[in-house]
């Protein structure tokens, strides 16, 4: 049946406001998912700062959720009412040469939910059953809201070059970086620094498996990574932070023969680089978008304990106060890592 659902839609720079609109009944191959809790995504706080370079304002928002099918489609098979679900947010053609390739994420008209008229912040949203996948019970909604960030940590570190003894530095202990900090380590990473200027994020990545973390305020991550590593460099940096200076550091900080994996949102896309050192050194850089194929790996990494997500959650919200959970993520005097919005 159809429902009413409230989506926040960012109208202007860090201003929120609700629309009241009708979901309609799922399509024949879709279930219909009542939210219990969807996680505000790095990418978010760029379009609510106004600064996101796909998302011009107005713009809608929310994409990492979880929670529990409440209506089939007539020919869907895989899900009953009840069962407890993660989704795919990401959207595309299935008809174009990626498409056919299996790379969906490099459809040529790809797209995610919160850009097409649905959030998963609302209570509820419809997906094709084919990118809806079950949540263990071992795995709460609130952890489930964030195995999409984790698709994306476990497609970065498949894509790199990582091999068991690989050491490798990150730039950026947000969720992302905390992330793939975890996931590098189960793909057999020994070492990992992490670069970060917030105290208490690089805290929680000691915690979380890094060697080392190198508060960027106090010294030279560069120098310290270079002395660390018997002025060689490390064999992969990733870039998850999208800015210039991370980006030059994250090249910088290689031995030679090295990959630099840029997986940040850059707010200001061009930078300045210097690519003769590039070639000198034979360094490479291998961007990332999103995921593909990586939910599967990502629910049994969470599933077996190899990553943990609990630890990334500090806050939880109601939707109507959605706006206020924006503005901790953007106060460092908050300790806000990963901030919920549930409907429980």
């Amino acid at each position: 049946m159809p429902r009413k659902v409230t989506m926040p839609m960012v109208e202007s720079p860090r201003q929120i406001s609700f629309q009241e609109t009708t979901l309609p009944d799922p399509s024949p191959h879709e279930v219909t998912i009542q939210v219990k809790a969807c996680a505000i995504c790095g990418s978010d706080v760029h379009v609510y700062k106004g600064m996101h370079p796909a998302a011009p304002l107005p713009a809608g928002i929310g994409h990492e959720l979880s929670g529990v099918v409440a209506e089939v489609g007539k020919e869907v098979t895989r899900f009953k009412v009840g069962d407890r679900v993660c989704m795919n947010p990401m959207l595309f053609c299935g008809k174009c040469h990626y498409c056919r390739l299996s790379e969906y994420n490099h459809c040529l008209q790809v797209t995610f939910c919160y850009r097409i008229g649905q959030s998963g912040f609302a209570q509820y949203i419809n997906r094709d059953e084919d990118w809806v996948y079950p949540l263990p019970s071992a795995i709460s909604y609130g952890e489930g809201a964030v195995i999409e960030p984790t698709a994306t940590a476990v497609h970065g570190v498949q894509s790199s070059p990582i091999k068991l003894g690989s050491r490798i530095a990150i730039f950026g202990a947000g969720p992302i970086g905390l992330l793939i900090l975890q996931a590098a380590k189960a793909h057999g990473a020994t070492w990992a620094a992490v670069v970060d200027i917030v105290d208490y994020r690089l805290e929680l990545a000691r915690r979380l498996g890094a060697d080392v973390t190198v508060n960027a305020t106090r010294e030279d991550p560069v120098a310290r990574i270079r002395e660390l590593t018997q002025g060689l460099g490390v064999d992969v940096s990733f870039e998850c932070v999208g800015l210039e200076l991370t980006m030059r550091q994250s090249l910088m900080v290689l031995k030679k023969g090295g990959t630099a994996m840029a997986l940040g949102v850059f707010e200001k896309p061009m930078v300045e680089l210097n690519l003769q050192d590039m070639v000198n050194r034979e360094l490479q850089i291998r961007a990332i978008l999103a995921y593909v194929w990586d939910f599967g790996t990502a629910l049994d990494l969470v599933a077996t304990g190899r990553i943990q997500l609990q630890p990334l959650i500090t806050h939880t919200f109601p939707l109507a106060r959605i706006q206020e959970a924006f503005e901790l993520l953007l106060d460092p005097r908050e300790k806000a890592v990963k901030v919920l919005i549930t409907h429980e």
